[in-house]
């Protein structure tokens, strides 16, 4: 009965270790190799009730050890804007200016705009399906990484 729980604590072990020491290793397949070899053991001795109520219990807890193991480690907090983490560029100046079509816009293709007094090229997509090259385009809003343009009508 002693060698049972002793293999079982020492499989649980050697899951705790993959999942913070060494995640990756072998060592979750070796834990739950001795886990299991722990409830053939326990049906050996004692039949196929203790070995059932021990192979539920086993396997019910080590989700439980590993979620919680993996929430100590994980990230908490947030990357905001406002910490300055930035994933896209934000191009919200930008919009409602007017500029030409630098090439044919196939949905997608570039769009010369004055921002600030300097002239700035950009990655644009039409809310039509085509806007040829030199025509005057306007900045709608921003999806994404992409800024969408539509023909300017004055």
């Amino acid at each position: 009965m002693i060698w049972i729980i002793v293999i079982t604590l020492v499989g649980f072990g050697f899951i705790v270790l993959d999942v913070i020491a060494l995640p990756g290793s072998i060592f979750a397949l070796l834990g739950v190799g001795m886990i299991l070899y722990s409830v053939h053991m326990n049906f050996q001795q004692f039949g196929w009730v203790s070995a059932g109520t021990h192979f539920v219990l086993c396997a019910s807890l080590i989700p439980v050890i590993v979620l919680r193991l993996l929430k100590r480690f994980a990230l908490k907090g947030e990357m905001s804007a406002d910490e300055g983490y930035v994933g896209v560029a934000s191009h919200n100046d930008v919009i409602g200016c007017v500029g030409l079509a630098f090439s044919d816009l196939r949905p997608a293709g570039k769009v010369r705009l004055e921002v600030a007094g300097k002239s700035v090229d950009l990655d644009c997509i039409a809310e039509s399906s085509f806007i040829e090259k030199g025509t005057e385009v306007i900045v709608t809003e921003q999806r994404g990484p992409s800024l969408v343009v539509a023909v300017h009508r004055e």
